[in-house]
């Protein structure tokens, strides 16, 4: 009476196979997350990298444009705004940054699921 009942071979070989499954659900959506957040992050980052880099040339092509009659400096001094603002319009909407957070926050929570073993990989 003191000894525990072993499970009956089916139930055992049920469960073994649920555990497979559910050690490659983990692994797959660890796949993905790290795929996709990767992505967010090109484009958060690379929206950031642009952003600045346009801002910084502003003054100088202001002080150019001083100098100079060109058309295409003119025309660049009422482009580059625009390519900003579209830029921070774009990141501001689809919330690249908080995206790619949120994925790499799950990616991690479900790589330390795995790693402490709370099934059978």
């Amino acid at each position: 009476m003191g000894q525990l009942s072993k499970e009956p071979p089916e139930i055992e070989a049920v469960r073994m196979q649920a555990e497979q499954y559910i050690a490659g659900v983990v692994n797959r959506s660890i796949a993905y997350y790290k795929r996709h957040g990767r992505r967010n992050n090109i484009f958060y980052n690379g929206a950031k990298v642009i952003i600045i880099m346009l801002s910084l040339s502003l003054p100088a092509l202001s002080a150019f444009q001083k100098n100079s009659s060109s058309i295409i400096l003119s025309s660049s001094m009422i482009i580059v705004p625009i390519v900003i603002a579209v830029i921070a319009a774009l990141d501001g909407f689809f919330h690249w940054g908080d995206i790619w957070r949120s994925r790499v926050k799950t990616e991690l929570a479900l790589r330390r699921l795995k790693h402490k073993r709370m099934y059978v990989p």
